[in-house]
């Protein structure tokens, strides 16, 4: 046998045995990491309000943009606006799949921005063309031809109309990857009705009472609010629902502040008189002032320097006049409002109702109590704050005859776009000082919203540059 002949042979050997060593391994072991998230329950649909914070982080780690910094990651792979401005047009990426695996429609798409807009503070001035508002989901699968233009199996227009500044600038901040509170995403319709899916970045298995992520098909994540499953989790949302301090547990801050600030109630007879709020804003402040740390700072305005609407301080504004040494007594305790319901380890309740007999939390539907307790996000870039929020608003305009100078300058914000460049600083700063002479509003802390993954875990929590949320493999594991 020649020597040639006998290589071939030795090498078919050591493929063979390879080939059955391989096929003799038993197969990855399937596993579950969880992460606890904060929402009790996650609602798909795009046309309602979104609850405070932990429910848009959730978004952010779980839905794709519509328009993405990086090409392909978003739903849209093209778009663009008519010459006239008016009309949106947008091509549907090959990417933008439901989890049934299921491409996105045109009519998917528009249907979700229009709702979208409909429930969110940005969209308040916009109207589509032959209509006097945003109409809502049944409207737009009823009248979807009077102003979208279903170009081809992958293509749209939605045309809008009025008299608004810088239609192009709502609906691309509306769209755009980190819009947080303005977040839109697609319907998927079924016969006409609205499915639960969204567009994820990964897929996921929503037959379980916990949906699952599925980074691989061996490697999944449970989204998980039980109080089991969030013991010793892998992931965590938000530092509200665990102990940062942890030392198997690394967080990441994120890269946009938060606003923290009380909305005081006049109607209630503890917070009728200046001197009433301002007691209880100062008492807030001070109280606050023990929880200042890399996550958490005291906010003396609105507006830091440098920020629309800064001005420098004087006695008008909370920074100076509330800035007290002793905190005022109470001959009963402060009711507060919460926003929404706040999970129990959320560091401002606990170390309000730390202070003995001061502070009592109700429930968000106690409107009557003489505190409530919001947040809204900060721009990255520091340019403004969402004060002009539609809940927010709201509440200002049940109390406009208390508060007819911060419920003007809300007014004007609101039907200024929030996407108009450049900032109108007249603006916010006449909310600052309205808000500050009528003791309507207070800003009480900025702070930044943590990210926490167990060191050991296999993957990693982490804020992109652009503020979405990210969940990618170890470089070590």
């Amino acid at each position: 046998m020649s020597s040639r002949k006998k290589h071939l042979i030795i090498s078919a050997l050591c493929l063979s045995s390879a080939g059955t060593i391989e096929a003799s391994q038993e197969p990855s072991k399937l596993k579950i990491e969880n992460l606890c998230s904060g929402v009790e329950f996650f609602d798909t649909a795009p046309d309602r309000p979104l609850k405070f914070g932990h429910e848009i982080n959730l978004l952010l780690l779980l839905t794709k943009p519509f328009i993405a910094t990086n090409a392909g990651d978003g739903i849209f792979s093209r778009w663009q606006f008519s010459a006239k401005g008016n009309e949106l047009l947008a091509e549907i990426s090959g990417s933008a799949t439901w989890n049934d695996g299921t491409q996105v429609t045109p009519l998917e798409a528009a249907s979700g921005i229009i709702a979208g807009l409909r429930n969110r503070a940005i969209g308040k001035n916009l109207k589509l063309k032959g209509q006097t508002n945003l109409p809502s989901f049944d409207e737009i699968v009823a009248k979807q031809n009077q102003f979208i233009r279903l170009i081809d199996d992958k293509t749209f227009g939605i045309e809008f109309d009025g008299d608004i500044q810088n239609i192009q600038g709502v609906v691309r901040e509306a769209l755009s990857a980190n819009s947080r509170i303005n977040r839109v995403w697609p319907i998927k319709i079924s016969n006409g009705t609205r499915g639960r899916d969204i567009v994820s970045k990964n897929k996921i298995d929503w037959s379980k009472n916990d949906p699952e992520i599925f980074l691989t098909e061996n490697h999944r994540v449970r989204i998980t609010n039980s109080k089991t499953n969030c013991t010793n989790a892998e992931y965590y949302l938000s530092s509200a629902l665990v102990n940062s301090k942890h030392p198997d547990l690394e967080s990441q801050l994120s890269p946009q502040q938060q606003m923290l600030f009380a909305v005081i109630n006049p109607t209630n007879p503890e917070a009728k008189s200046v001197q009433q709020r301002k007691k209880i804003i100062a008492s807030l402040k001070n109280d606050l002032l023990g929880i200042q740390n890399q996550e958490f700072a005291l906010a003396n305005e609105f507006f830091e320097r440098g920020e629309p609407g800064s001005k420098a301080p004087n006695d008008q504004y909370y920074g100076k006049n509330l800035r007290i040494t002793d905190s005022p007594e109470f001959s009963t305790k402060i009711k507060i409002q919460p926003w929404t319901k706040i999970p129990d380890g959320w560091k401002v309740r606990q170390h309000l109702l730390s202070k003995e007999n001061k502070y009592e939390f109700g429930s968000p539907d106690e409107s009557s109590l003489p505190v409530l307790l919001a947040a809204a996000p900060v721009n990255l870039k520091g340019q403004q704050i969402s004060l002009q929020n539609g809940t927010i608003f709201a509440r200002i305009n049940q109390l406009k005859s208390f508060y007819p100078k911060t419920f003007s300058a809300l007014l004007a914000l609101q039907q200024t776009s929030s996407a108009t460049l450049p900032k109108d600083q007249k603006l916010f700063a006449n909310l600052q000082d309205a808000a500050g002479d009528e003791h309507s509003i207070a800003p009480l802390l900025r702070f930044r919203i943590s990210l926490i993954s167990n060191k050991n875990s296999l993957y990693v929590l982490k804020w992109s540059d652009d503020g979405e949320i990210e969940i990618s493999k170890r470089r070590n594991k």
